[in-house]
């Protein structure tokens, strides 16, 4: 929870001026969810009213099956009737996708604009200190491929996360609905399957870190040699710098590989475990509609249920990594956006106009890591147009000295 809220703080702000659109868009993903939990009873109704038309078997929807009766309709008009049924269903849920999709996808490219100019921002007004310490090509990545993977979280895992959460909650309602028994047949193997899922998300969200850090390194290993190719070139390094960026590319290609291991256990255990969960609900739904129990619709709708229902927790199952990417993301963005610069104003400072040109230095000592002065008790005064030559040693300060003068650090 304190992990979230560490977060959160950093990234809710952006998204509180789109709550109206994002409340909306949930709705509207509630709603799509439910009518695709429909999609099968159309065909359910074909086959129990136009192809079978047997009324031996007790169906489990009385309620439809009363009326069906007493409407008097014919085996055509219930046949048209469920064809009409099935394509205003594909319409609504058509149109109700493509306006959470779209609105997501806005929504989501508002906010990463947002935060990348945010988080671009407050690097640049961070001391020299934090980037004397922190290379180069690690702060890039965190500005490019950490938000991209927040945008692919928003762009299609929220998404395809909350579409398949609530066609699976509605699934599972109708079906419990339906026929209890039934229901918790069908879903026997879902321990299972959850925990084979939260499983390797821990694991899966553990060495996507590990890869995040790796693309950092190998980043600021190409940016330092690429910018200093002159020295590099001069004093023949090139195989110097090959050998240490084939090092920190063997360490990014295994972290990388290791998350690849993970998704690929993931998808096939899924499907297995779907597989046996399909294999139970068609031997305890043949043998009910032997023994005159359920209909051969209730069996049909049963079967597109668990077709369906596993479809959405593969879905879920193979968004973890999504979600675990962007969670490592969000953290290294975070981690930036918590340091506050060392170089700030002092309450009642004063905007200056105008400066004549007076520097002065009293009783100034400076350290770069506690308890290694650099500069100790220094008064120097320069006055308007005097010229002054610094001079000294390697180390000596002289750097530091006059990096004081713009505050690129404050001593």
């Amino acid at each position: 929870m304190r992990e979230w809220l560490y977060k959160a703080r950093h990234f809710l702000p952006l998204l509180l001026p789109y709550w109206k659109r994002l409340c909306v868009a949930a709705l509207a993903m509630v709603l799509n969810s439910l009518l695709s939990a429909f999609r099968p009873w159309p065909v359910k109704v074909v086959i129990d009213r136009v192809l079978v038309r047997s009324h031996t078997h007790v169906s489990r929807v009385p309620f439809v099956r009363a009326w069906l009766d007493s409407a008097g309709f014919t085996r055509l008009e219930i046949l048209y009737g469920a064809c009409a049924a099935t394509i205003l269903i594909a319409m609504l849920t058509g149109l109700l996708s493509y306006y959470f999709t779209h609105t997501m996808g806005v929504v989501g490219q508002d906010f990463i604009f947002a935060l990348r100019r945010n988080l671009f921002a407050h690097m640049q007004r961070l001391s020299l200190r934090f980037h004397d310490q922190q290379r180069t090509g690690d702060l890039i990545t965190r500005l490019t491929s950490d938000i991209q993977a927040i945008q692919d979280m928003i762009a299609t895992g929220v998404t395809t996360f909350g579409t398949n959460s609530c066609l699976l909650i509605g699934m599972l309602v109708l079906m419990f609905w339906l026929n209890w028994q039934f229901a918790l047949v069908s879903l026997s193997v879902a321990p299972l399957l959850f925990g084979i899922v939260f499983r390797y998300k821990r694991r899966i969200k553990v060495a996507a870190r590990k890869a995040r850090a790796s693309t950092g390194l190998l980043a600021s290993l190409a940016q330092e040699t690429l910018a200093s190719i002159r020295i590099v070139q001069g004093l023949a390094q090139e195989d110097q710098q090959d050998e240490r960026f084939q090092e920190r590319s063997e360490g990014h290609h295994q972290a990388f590989l290791e998350v690849v291991r993970y998704q690929a256990r993931v998808g096939p255990l899924v499907d297995l475990l779907a597989a046996m969960g399909l294999a139970i609900v068609m031997w305890y739904g043949a043998t009910r509609v032997l023994a005159g129990q359920l209909t051969t619709g209730d069996v049909v709708l049963f079967f597109a249920y668990v077709t369906n229902l596993y479809t959405p927790m593969k879905g879920v199952a193979r968004s973890t990594y999504v979600f675990s990417k962007a969670s490592v993301g969000a953290e290294r963005i975070a981690e930036v956006m918590s340091i506050r610069s060392e170089v700030r104003d002092r309450e009642g400072a004063r905007q200056v106009s105008q400066l004549n040109g007076e520097i002065e230095f009293r009783d100034v000592s400076f350290e770069y890591e506690a308890g290694r002065p650099v500069l100790s008790q220094i008064n120097l005064a320069i006055a308007p147009g005097e010229k002054v030559a610094i001079v000294g040693g390697t180390g000596a300060g002289k750097s530091t000295l006059v990096g004081l003068l713009p505050r690129f650090y404050d001593p």
